[in-house]
């Protein structure tokens, strides 16, 4: 094992997690999920290399389910708002 070196670095403050694999689809499972869930108040940008330093796989912005979730809430609330839209409730 240790063909592969996963990196997850956090996008706002830069902390990062390395962990080895030696296969590229188990590090890439480990950066969209469980890597990841270390990352849940940030984006993070995840990386593969090989032994010799080449880069495999790499995406930036990555980001828990989760996180996803409140990022598009936040944003659709600043849509409506600076739109002026409201929603009017349904008595009954």
């Amino acid at each position: 094992m240790g063909n592969y070196v996963a990196t997850l670095t956090g996008e706002s403050d830069g902390h990062t997690v390395v962990r080895e694999f030696g296969d590229i689809p188990s590090a890439v499972a480990w950066l969209q999920g469980v890597g990841l869930a270390e990352f849940d108040d940030q984006s993070a940008c995840g990386e593969v290399r090989s032994s010799d330093g080449g880069v495999m796989w790499r995406r930036q912005n990555l980001q828990t389910p989760e996180r996803a979730d409140r990022d598009k809430t936040r944003d659709w609330s600043r849509f409506f708002a600076r739109h002026n839209i409201t929603f009017k409730r349904k008595k009954g």
